[in-house]
């Protein structure tokens, strides 16, 4: 069954190469330099942070669109042409068939987004955002004791934290700070964004430096302090304040991290890349099950389905928890004034949701809990903010995709072992 998986896969990939989607590599070129052209800012490292993101997810809908549209239009033309039937009528699995179609598609995409990285890296270049313009990328290590945990809440609004200066902090005149928290709601007005304030600070003295520091609940974020007077080793203190906002911060032990090496740009750009490449596999399978069932639209339909539910599950999940937070706050007020006058408790400003709002919001929770997280493909923040992509991220994006893979691939060899392949 390998050898007719393999045999089919081939047949896919130069199917695909001969449909000129080879034209999508020069496209990176234009999509990179566009974006360097593009791109605002008030300094060139800025600019080139905005065009280095823009870039790759640019090159990543690339991706997508040569995963997606071969898949959807491969079955269906074998079915008109009479290929389908043939290949059905040789002592070949259909699970070969859906497995093969997919790993031929999805290698031919992972090709395409690769090259087409590579051009759009030149197209930055040709748009005067290249090396000369970006920050550097940084590889970051984590600081703190093992077991070294908190929690900033409004209750306790303040960490602290004590290291020692890395040498590349001295050479680059800065200490580049990573924090990796978990959100916690406490209630309040719903925000997408919060912020906290970073200083930095010699032990027994007060903070030399601060820098406050907009976050995205849920997100990893920078900090960079001036480390002008410091020297190397030298031990330090890194203070972390949240003294407002409706989202709490969980600092697990790790999660917050110092720059202290550099890598190039290339290297954690192809890594970012190859982050993408499971996603592209899933994008195939999901096209696949609409092609060997309902055609080429519904196919391509379903795949950008699938990329659009991955994009948006972060919106659809805030929206859902401020439901059900809000609906649990409800619920425990209201057994807290149990048996007292409401004659003077004001509630013109609570917000009015239904049991099937909750119910609603409750379920889509449940499903978005299927779904893998958008950031174990998308490493494009990470470009943008001067982190270096670690290769351990790909195989962390290979294991988020599998179970789904698994699933896609499975239920297009359902639909296509019900189905009587005939041509039209």
């Amino acid at each position: 069954m390998i050898d007719r998986i393999l045999a089919l896969a081939r047949l896919r990939l130069h199917e695909s190469r001969s449909a000129r989607l080879g034209l999508l590599v020069p496209a990176g070129f234009v999509l990179g330099l566009g974006a360097a052209l593009w791109a605002p800012g008030g300094s060139d490292a800025a600019r080139a942070a905005i065009a280095d993101r823009s870039a790759l997810l640019l090159v990543a809908a690339l991706g997508v669109l040569a995963a997606a549209v071969p898949t959807a239009l491969g079955f269906p033309a074998d079915v008109r042409s009479g290929v389908a039937d043939g290949v059905l009528a040789t002592p070949t699995r259909r699970l070969a068939v859906v497995v093969g179609g997919t790993l031929g598609y999805g290698l031919f995409a992972s090709l395409i987004l690769v090259g087409a990285l590579g051009a759009a890296v030149l197209g930055l270049e040709a748009g005067g955002l290249g090396g000369g313009a970006r920050a550097p990328s940084w590889r970051f290590a984590p600081i703190g004791q093992a077991d070294d945990a908190a929690q900033l809440t409004l209750d306790s609004a303040t960490h602290r934290v004590v290291f020692a200066v890395p040498d590349l902090s001295i050479a680059s005149g800065e200490i580049v700070a990573r924090l990796d928290p978990k959100p916690i709601y406490e209630g309040g007005t719903f925000e997408r964004t919060s912020e906290c304030r970073i200083a930095l600070g010699r032990p027994r003295e007060s903070s030399r430096t601060a820098t406050t520091v907009q976050f995205t609940p849920g997100r990893p974020f920078i900090a960079r302090l001036p480390a002008d007077d410091l020297e190397s080793g030298e031990l330090v203190h890194l203070t972390i304040h949240r003294p407002s906002g409706s989202w709490g911060l969980a600092l697990a032990p790790g999660s917050i991290q110092v720059a202290t090496k550099r890598e190039l740009f290339v290297s954690s750009a192809l890594k970012a890349a190859l982050c993408l490449v499971p996603l592209l596999f899933l994008v195939a399978a999901g096209a696949g099950v609409g092609s060997v069932r309902f055609g080429a639209p519904t196919a391509l339909g379903l795949a950008l389905f699938l990329v659009a539910a991955l994009a948006g599950q972060d919106i659809v999940r805030d929206a859902a928890t401020f439901v059900v937070r809000t609906a649990e706050t409800q619920a425990a007020a209201a057994v807290g004034h149990e048996g007292h006058d409401h004659a003077g408790h004001d509630h013109a400003g609570q917000v009015e949701l239904s049991p099937i709002q909750v119910g609603l919001a409750r379920g889509a929770l449940h499903v978005l809990d299927l779904l893998p997280p958008l950031d174990a493909f998308d490493r494009s923040s990470d470009l943008a903010d001067g982190q270096a992509v670690s290769l351990a991220r790909v195989p962390v994006a290979a294991r988020a995709a599998l179970p789904g893979l698994v699933v896609l691939l499975l239920v297009g060899w359902g639909l296509l072992a019900r189905r009587d392949v005939l041509p039209l």
